[in-house]
């Protein structure tokens, strides 16, 4: 069976084939970026920007460790999370999971089911000050698109303007 390997370090997914065969293939995020589908952060200070990628990596992380494990960590935004999730109905299922084809492959941050009627849900992390609605729909969209196994109800993005909030954003 085909899978994907993702070197984290160079952000570049590769498919090996069951034949043995290499295919290097394009991220979502390089795909969105090729045709200008991405937040532009050339006027961010660079060290401005570096520490914001640090905190959000690490957001990310406990996020990820919370829905597979179940480990309650340390930031402010994994709280508001959890909080957003008991009075939402969310239930995170799955995270950090790649989806891919021949030529594309990209990581979901975040899939589950939500409400009373338990409709099933992709969604990603953003630790952005600001929320560039149409790049998450594009990425959610090709996500969703990527993944075969199943079918999503909901796109929904996880705000985390600042260390102690959680906004929950329907993409439509």
């Amino acid at each position: 069976m085909d899978k994907v390997i993702f070197n984290k370090e160079e952000h570049r997914y590769t498919l090996l084939r069951d034949n043995g065969e290499k295919i290097d293939l394009v991220s979502v995020t390089q795909l969105l970026a090729k045709h200008g589908l991405t937040s532009d952060y050339s006027a961010v200070d660079a060290d401005v920007l570096a520490k914001k990628a640090e905190r959000g990596s690490i957001v990310h992380e406990e996020l990820e460790r919370y829905v597979k494990y179940g480990e309650i960590g340390f930031t402010g935004e994994l709280q508001a999370f959890i909080d957003l999730c008991k009075e939402k109905k969310i239930k995170p299922l799955k995270s950090e999971f790649i989806v891919f084809n021949d030529e594309i492959a990209g990581t979901v941050d975040v899939a589950g089911i939500i409400g009373e009627n338990e409709l099933p849900f992709i969604g990603d992390y953003k630790t952005t000050a600001h929320l560039n609605q149409e790049s998450v729909a594009w990425q959610l969209s090709l996500y969703a698109y990527l993944n075969n196994e199943e079918i999503f109800e909901k796109y929904l993005v996880f705000h985390f303007p600042d260390a102690n909030t959680c906004k929950m954003v329907e993409i439509i």
